[in-house]
């Protein structure tokens, strides 16, 4: 027990999705969650206001990287704002972005997943809240797949200013 317990508080490797992007991050596991978001934009310059982790946001900024349950070799994602127009340049097989209900989500890591095969494509870089609701008319998609989808939230959709 103490071996683990050490083992849990040492150094470990984050890595930090932002907009299409993953860079890894040495980070110890005394590190506060505030100063994690202070290190991710120094390595990346993005805001760090909304950090998620397995789909959930990571939210007390004094608990440490341990206590929030981030674990090595895992991907915190950092969310933003997005336009439509940043969205529509990811829309190729390698690079699938897609808005449901105006939240983005790369889903360039579950394309190949997909249990619906390449039919994910027809929302690639642009508002698929009508495909997900319907399932190219077989109905509304499950609690499981709007539990995955979770996953892979990126921003919110914002009208260009």
């Amino acid at each position: 027990f103490r071996f683990a317990h050490r083992q849990s508080i040492g150094k470990m490797k984050l890595y930090v999705k932002y907009a299409g992007t993953k860079q890894a991050l040495e980070v110890e596991g005394t590190m506060t969650v505030a100063q994690l978001r202070s290190k991710v934009l120094d390595i990346t310059g993005a805001d760090a206001s909304i950090l998620r982790y397995l789909g959930k946001p990571i939210e007390d900024d004094a608990k440490t990287v341990t206590e929030v349950g981030l674990k090595n070799n895992r991907t915190v994602i950092c969310c933003r704002d997005f336009t439509m127009d940043e969205v529509a340049k990811h829309h190729t097989i390698d690079d699938v972005w897609t808005v449901i209900q105006g939240k983005v989500y790369d889903l360039t890591e579950y394309v190949n997943e997909h249990p619906g095969g390449d039919i994910i494509m027809d929302a690639a870089g642009k508002d698929g809240t009508a495909s997900f609701e319907n399932q190219a008319g077989q109905g509304s998609h499950t609690q499981y797949a709007r539990t995955t989808l979770n996953k892979y939230y990126i921003g919110t959709l914002v009208t260009s200013s």
